[in-house]
């Protein structure tokens, strides 16, 4: 059951980042015709994603206390001290981003730039090894429900290379 809230949590936060590489027509994020306006709107939700994931991250270590489960505190803490050090990263880069702009300094702003969406990344790394400890991130519940599915023996390959995407619970990193 935590597989799917982990899977569903990754989808979720991928699918932001997709959509609006979608909407504007651009693929690469680090790709330099990204237009700033672009550019500021992911710099904008990136932090808001990893502002999300840290009160998130409060509110599992908080369950996990309630309960007095040790282990899941200890492992919830190691696994998420990580992403808020990455949300400080991501606002200082932020800021010297801003003002890389400013003094129009465009291979400065470009590396700060960077910076931010490789902390997000690993914000979301960091966040999925602690759901995989065993926390369960606050939110909306998902139901699963029984569908019919065909399957040919053409579509196997493909949906065994998407497997091989999400790891078996308990795997290590």
């Amino acid at each position: 059951m935590r597989r799917w809230f982990w899977i569903l949590g990754l989808a979720v936060g991928f699918s932001e980042l997709q959509a609006f590489a979608q909407d504007s027509g651009q693929l690469d994020i680090f790709s330099s015709e990204l237009s700033l306006s672009d550019r500021l709107e992911l710099v904008r939700a990136a932090l808001a994603e990893l502002d999300d994931m840290v009160a998130s991250g409060d509110r599992m270590i908080k369950d996990a206390q309630l309960s007095g489960k040790a282990e899941l505190v200890r492992c919830l803490t190691t696994a998420l001290a990580p992403v808020r050090t990455l949300r400080d990263v991501a606002k200082t880069a932020s800021n010297d981003f801003n003002a890389a702009l400013a003094a129009s300094d465009s291979a400065h702003s470009d590396l700060e730039f960077r910076k931010i969406m490789v902390a997000l990344d690993k914000g979301r790394e960091h966040f999925s090894r602690a759901v995989i400890c065993g926390g369960t991130p606050p939110g909306p519940t998902t139901t699963v429900t029984q569908s019919n599915v065909t399957l040919t023996p053409e579509d196997l390959p493909e949906l065994e290379a998407q497997w091989e995407l999400f790891p078996s619970p308990g795997t290590e990193f």
